[in-house]
């Protein structure tokens, strides 16, 4: 006989900006029987994954089903989408000096973070 089916951990991500429907979460499932099955509303599961994906930010219950029928739970949230805070700048001192700032806080979301001033070069957070 196996050993007891069992979620061990859970791995949510935000989704990517506001608006978007793409959060998800990863589970670390182990006993029971294989394969397994997942939901993210006891209702509807997915075979051959044991990630649940297209969740806005909330709570939800992660559900692991094994082969045999057994069915365990664990509470997950999927975290605000990221946002920026904070926000300041301060302008050049002159119009050739390029000392000009901006600075700013990330909050909600899952990091690690990137930024960029020309949509083309991304620097970590």
């Amino acid at each position: 006989m196996p050993i007891p089916l069992a979620i061990l951990q859970l791995f949510p991500e935000s989704p990517t900006n506001i608006g978007a429907m793409d959060g998800q979460c990863t589970a670390l499932i182990d006993g029971g029987y294989v394969p397994y099955t997942v939901s993210s509303d006891g209702v509807t599961y997915y075979p051959g994954t044991t990630t649940v994906f297209n969740l806005f930010p909330g709570a939800y219950t992660f559900y692991a089903k094994d082969d045999h029928g057994t069915i365990v739970t664990a509470p997950f949230v999927i975290p605000e989408y990221p946002q920026i805070t904070d926000l300041a700048t301060t302008n050049e001192t002159s119009i050739s000096t390029h000392d000009g700032t901006l600075t700013f806080d990330i909050t909600g979301g899952t990091a690690p973070y990137f930024y960029s001033i020309d949509d083309l070069n991304y620097n970590p957070r």
